[in-house]
């Protein structure tokens, strides 16, 4: 986010911060990996939270795969101008819309 000129909080909320924009950029596969963030963040979560919460391995497996889904479609965009494109004007419109300042610059 901060290669493209958007400020990052520097704390505990930068996480939800992020999630947040990917899930209301314009693009599709974007969009998606944002919602997969927050489902993985509710996990993580869970199992930080609910000692008596005993995943499978199956369980494990998926969330792993679910995270490598994440880190395949952020490479990719990345290597796409205009998905580039797309994902930077859906964040920055999702910013105006909060009231934030939307980026840097």
């Amino acid at each position: 986010m901060e290669r493209r000129g958007f400020k990052v909080p520097a704390s505990d909320r930068a996480h939800k911060h992020l999630i947040d924009r990917l899930s209301n950029t314009g693009h599709v596969g974007i969009r998606q990996a944002g919602s997969d963030m927050d489902d993985l963040r509710d996990d993580r979560n869970d199992a930080d939270y609910d000692l008596w919460r005993r995943p499978s391995r199956k369980d494990a497996d998926d969330l792993v795969e679910k995270a490598r889904s994440i880190i395949e479609a952020l490479e990719a965009a990345e290597a796409d101008v205009a998905a580039l494109s797309v994902i930077t004007q859906g964040i920055r419109d999702y910013e105006r819309g909060r009231g934030d300042v939307p980026w840097k610059g």
